[in-house]
């Protein structure tokens, strides 16, 4: 069954776009300087990371319920303790014109 409680999320990157209380610019360097681009990944998706990085953290009942994010950056999960997981399933052919310009792949 999908989670029935959402995670905590700390968007830092946000701090970029608009003014939130207690965050500043200084932490989201301090964010962006603690992160290497792992060996795995295309050195090039350093800029996404260092620009755009963000934390959910939650308890083993905590997660999203099915959805598809609208970002095209780079992205790594980390599970710090416990366990993860991910359900998985093919993408309908999309009915909205503008998620083909998001997208790029005309469906």
């Amino acid at each position: 069954s999908a989670p029935q409680v959402a995670p905590f999320y700390w968007g830092i990157k946000d701090v970029q776009f608009e003014n939130r209380p207690g965050w500043t610019r200084a932490m989201l360097k301090r964010v962006s300087k603690s992160y290497k681009v792992p060996a795995f990944m295309d050195p090039s998706s350093a800029d996404d990371f260092a620009t755009t990085p963000e934390f959910w953290f939650g308890s083993g009942s905590a997660g999203a319920k099915a959805h598809m994010d609208s970002h095209k950056e780079a992205t790594l999960s980390v599970q710090i303790s416990g366990t993860k997981r991910w359900r998985l399933m093919p993408l309908r052919q999309r009915q909205a014109p503008f998620l083909a310009m998001i997208y790029a792949d005309g469906r």
